[in-house]
């Protein structure tokens, strides 16, 4: 009685080929080495994923240290693997419950031990391939692989990252130039307003560029060598985490109001800012650095998610308050200079909320991008490209809503209006023409005028000490700006 493969490990086998193909393409390159241990599945993914132009050249060096029968190695391209996940692997009738080999693929080739083979790409088109060993019988295996790919031109890399090392080469040198334009600007134009919450996004393009070198030295060594130490792998990819954390850090300190609206957060503001950043590091190391196997990775990154999905939630939560709290008192508070700052702060909120809502979707538009528009081989690079950029867009927008300076020029226009208004108001109501009488009841008396002045200066002191102690605990900059 025939059988047909389940769904379910149709999509196991597709979601750790997933797994595979991300490290496939950081790892590897122009060689792939590979052991595995002993295992008994139907298919073991070698090589995932990779692009290959018409002409490339394969080398394939396998051995299974525990000769068995029914072992196929086989190359696949990207049609032939989705047909095999979505229809599955047949079982053959009879009492071996044997799966059937009888599957479409480009490239096959049986071997009991060993399997030494070069072959040449033939195909009208730039393919996607994938690379593994079919165990038919279910045999315990024990393989070591020794895989070399090589586009035409002598080009190691697989096609679809042909020109990653160009554009990572490119986004350094943005990001490095975009550091030190920010770096003069607060050193030089405003050397006496700058805050910590500026030292932070400076480091966070620090961290960017430093991880875009990385980054750009681990492909230069994959397009010059073939292949490149793991040890460059982790310390880009640690690097990234880094910088993922610290802006993490640079949108909590913002939303909360550090430095923008108040010099200090309260205590529980500290313990969930420090419980998050350190639960983010210990769960980053972990995953860089870690010896584990592809469930415990997978693991570590959904909690990473979470973490960093519970502080973007912090961020939205705390951002919508500060807003509401702005508008509050300003529908309170009569226009004075805090007045008039507060609607600047008002202003940079508002920015800050539409930066943000762009880094949220910012994931989700390329993805729709890569899926919809850049959907043709060779083209995968020029998605990455448009993260990187954007990326850069963010980071100069970010600095321009949060620089330091003098209060905005239309907002100081506005105050000069209304307050040169309300003077000319009040010296129309306590003028009093030489020899006019002045009715009973009056509050200008004659010889009396300099007391009444002190007075208007008094009651305007305490109406903006009132308007100080409103906004006070969260606002306590205003005095500094």
């Amino acid at each position: 009685m025939s059988a047909v493969w389940p769904w379910h490990a149709s999509i196991v086998l597709r979601f750790c080929a997933g797994v595979i193909a991300f490290g496939g393409h950081l790892t590897t390159g122009l060689r792939e080495l590979q052991e595995t241990g002993a295992l008994d599945s139907i298919f073991v993914v070698l090589v995932w994923d990779i692009g290959l132009e018409p002409g490339a050249i394969v080398s394939l060096k396998l051995t299974n240290r525990v000769p068995s029968n029914g072992t196929v190695a086989v190359i696949l391209t990207r049609s032939q693997w989705d047909a095999w996940t979505s229809k599955g692997i047949k079982i053959i009738p009879g009492p071996s419950h044997s799966y059937s080999s009888y599957l479409v693929s480009h490239w096959r080739s049986p071997f009991r031990e060993t399997l030494v083979e070069e072959l040449r790409i033939v195909a009208p088109a730039p393919e996607r391939y994938t690379i593994g060993v079919l165990n038919v019988h279910r045999h315990v295996m024990m393989l070591t692989a020794d895989i070399t790919y090589t586009n035409p031109g002598g080009n190691p890399l697989p096609y679809q990252l042909a020109h990653t090392p160009q554009f990572l080469w490119c986004a350094t040198v943005a990001f490095v130039a975009l550091m030190l334009v920010i770096v003069l600007l607060l050193m030089l134009a405003w050397p006496r307003s700058t805050s910590l919450l500026h030292g932070i996004l400076v480091g966070c393009l620090w961290l960017k560029s430093s991880t875009l070198a990385l980054k750009w030295r681990y492909f230069d060594l994959l397009l010059k060598e073939g292949q490149a130490p793991s040890w460059r792998l982790q310390i880009w990819q640690m690097g990234d985490k880094l910088h993922t954390i610290c802006k993490i850090l640079l949108l909590l300190m913002t939303a909360l109001g550090w430095r923008v609206l108040r010099q200090r957060l309260a205590m529980m503001e500290l313990r969930f800012t420090v419980l998050a950043l350190l639960s983010a590091l210990t769960l980053a190391i972990l995953q860089v650095f870690g010896n584990f196997s592809t469930e415990p990775i997978m693991s570590l990154t959904l909690f990473f998610y979470i973490v960093r999905v519970v502080c973007y939630l912090v961020i939205i939560f705390a951002m919508n308050f500060n807003l509401q709290l702005i508008a509050l008192h300003l529908v309170e508070s009569p226009v004075t200079p805090t007045v008039a700052l507060l609607y600047q702060k008002q202003q940079v909120y508002a920015q800050f909320r539409l930066i943000f809502l762009a880094i949220v979707f910012q994931p989700s538009v390329l993805m729709w991008l890569q899926v919809s528009v850049l959907n043709a081989e060779g083209t995968q690079w020029a998605a990455h490209a448009l993260y990187e950029a954007s990326a850069w867009i963010i980071y100069a927008a970010l600095f321009a809503t949060l620089r330091p300076g003098p209060m905005r020029p239309h907002l100081l226009r506005l105050m000069r209006t209304v307050t040169a208004a309300g003077e000319s108001a009040a010296g129309e109501d306590v003028l009093v023409p030489e020899g006019t009488e002045v009715a009973q009841g009056s509050d200008v008396v004659e010889g009396e005028g300099s007391s009444n002045e002190g007075a208007e200066q008094e009651n305007t002191r305490t109406d903006e000490s009132l308007d100080d102690t409103l906004i006070t605990p969260y606002v306590p900059l205003l005095d500094d700006e």
